[in-house]
């Protein structure tokens, strides 16, 4: 600009006797180079701009560019944050646009470092000395006696927190974050013998719902909430500080010394270990009494399915899945009403996106779930996922929340993603492994399925305006997190969009 226009200066001109007759869109400027003077309408000006300044080849359509409105602030080296106004809503969006090739890190985090527990996406970026947050996944509520618990597969730095409660999704990265991962986790968890003697599936982790000849595992992050069950069969397992890559898919395995094994009527303390428990007079039972044996070496070792993930954290429904949309139809359900919103997502080189739609306001209206996946889509990604929303929508950059929470205060909620400023200290890479043979992203299926293993709470009648049942349902209490389950994007509308079947089967 300064080039094209070096030496020219731009005056007003009171229209001549020879311009009067011009309609008024046609006033002109006079531009002024050394003694020549040059006269343009004001119509010609502004299309000689845009002949100046639009690139010939920008990938924005004039449809676009109406309904957009944009600007951009580097938050740090590889990590952008884009306040857009969609005119169309109206809405408000924030957008955190992050390099996994930059020296920042990407992370999760459960609140308060254990469940139960909820805690805001600010406080936990803050205690975690992280750059920038969003909001994470739908949680257990305080009116459960699981509150906290994430609702589907958790893990971070390679711990695994909590097993999925039901048929769900999730977002992972590698740790080498070349690559991103969204869609329904193949999660498995097998002990092993190191002579052979035996190999058992655990598929209950930090969760109450032990069945008859099932396997579960309890870990000092389950709390008193997640003890192991009384009237069992259980081992309990002392870490040995030894972490591996599983070799056939690359998942995680840590070593650990079997302490003691007993059948009782009472629970087995964990004492910092992690206890192995099924229920008393099944052949599980039996297996775990006659062939664990005091001071022998065992692994315990869990997946994705994905390659060299070690973190990885919830949501529903998918968006996007490898270009294709995934989320489908949504009209049961207030699920499926304009909320606000918060997602992840990446593009096809690898840039990843964490988005927030504000909501319930005059100025920022929300979006459907289909809405929102059309956003992410708009705005290059190839695969996206939704996460807990509504009033635990939050989105914290520097210390400061940038978006406008929908209840006029943020939400504590039950885990977060973070941006770290660099290598997350708490994260230390398992031991060499062979190179794997790459695994390819799992094949997309239903959005979301139900599970029986979860009672579901009668939808309550909820205002369409602010997505809110109202105070008289009996067991609403004051807490914010409680307000979640009756929150038509929070947890609330995700458990009624279950139970509807919004999504189908």
């Amino acid at each position: 600009m300064a080039l094209l226009f070096s030496g020219l200066r731009a005056t007003h001109r009171r229209p001549s006797s020879s311009s009067r007759s011009l309609p008024k869109h046609f006033a002109t400027v006079t531009f002024v180079r050394g003694n020549r003077k040059v006269i343009v309408g004001a119509a010609a000006t502004i299309a000689l701009f845009f002949a100046l300044f639009s690139s010939p080849g920008a990938p924005r359509t004039a449809a676009a560019q109406s309904r957009y409105k944009s600007y951009r602030i580097v938050v740090a080296t590889g990590l952008t944050l884009t306040r857009m106004i969609d005119r169309h809503g109206p809405n408000r969006i924030r957008i955190l646009s992050l390099d996994p090739a930059s020296a920042l890190t990407l992370d999760v985090a459960l609140a308060n470092d254990k469940i139960p527990g909820h805690e805001t996406t600010s406080s936990m970026a803050a205690r975690n000395g992280a750059v920038a947050a969003i909001n994470g996944d739908y949680t257990m509520l305080p009116t459960s006696a699981e509150a906290g618990r994430p609702v589907d597969l958790f893990a971070e730095d390679g711990d695994l927190v909590a097993s999925p409660l039901i048929w769900g999704r999730n977002f992972a990265l590698s740790h080498d974050e070349s690559r991103s991962f969204i869609g329904h986790p193949h999660y498995k968890v097998v002990l092993r013998q190191q002579d052979g003697g035996g190999e058992w599936n655990v598929p209950a982790w930090n969760d109450k719902r032990l069945k008859a000849g099932e396997f579960g595992a309890y870990t000092p992050l389950g709390g008193k909430t997640f003890s192991p069950p009384n009237r069992a069969c259980s081992a309990r397992l002392l870490p040995m500080q030894t972490r591996t890559w599983e070799d056939s898919d690359m998942g995680v395995e840590d070593s650990y010394l079997v302490d003691v094994v007993k059948c009782r009527r009472n629970r087995m303390p964990r004492q910092g270990g992690l206890v192995i428990a099924t229920r008393r007079g099944t052949k599980q039972a039996r297996h775990l009494k006659n062939q664990l044996i005091p001071d022998e070496i065992v692994s315990v070792g869990w997946t994705t399915g994905w390659p060299g993930v070690l973190d990885t954290i919830g949501g529903n429904p998918s968006l996007l899945e490898d270009g294709r949309y995934t989320v489908g139809k949504c009209e049961i359900s207030y699920f499926c009403r304009r909320n606000p919103r918060t997602g992840i997502g990446y593009k096809a080189d690898g840039t990843l996106l964490m988005v927030t739609v504000d909501g319930r306001r005059k100025r920022s209206v929300g979006m459907t779930p289909m809405q929102f996946a059309r956003l992410f889509r708009h705005l290059g990604a190839v695969s996206a996922l939704n996460l807990d929303g509504g009033g635990s929508t939050s989105m914290w950059v520097k210390g400061k929340l940038v978006n406008v929470p929908s209840s006029g205060y943020e939400r504590p909620v039950g885990s977060s993603i973070l941006v770290l400023p660099g290598a997350d200290p708490g994260e230390t890479a398992p031991l060499p492994h062979p190179t794997p043979t790459p695994t390819p992203s799992p094949s997309m299926s239903p959005s979301i399925l139900p599970s029986p293993s979860i009672s579901l709470p009668p939808p309550p009648s909820v205002s369409p305006r602010t997505g809110i049942a109202p105070a008289g349902v009996p067991y609403v209490r004051t807490e914010s997190p409680c307000r979640a389950l009756h929150d038509a994007a929070s947890t609330g509308g995700f458990l009624d969009a279950l139970a509807t079947g919004a999504f189908g089967r």
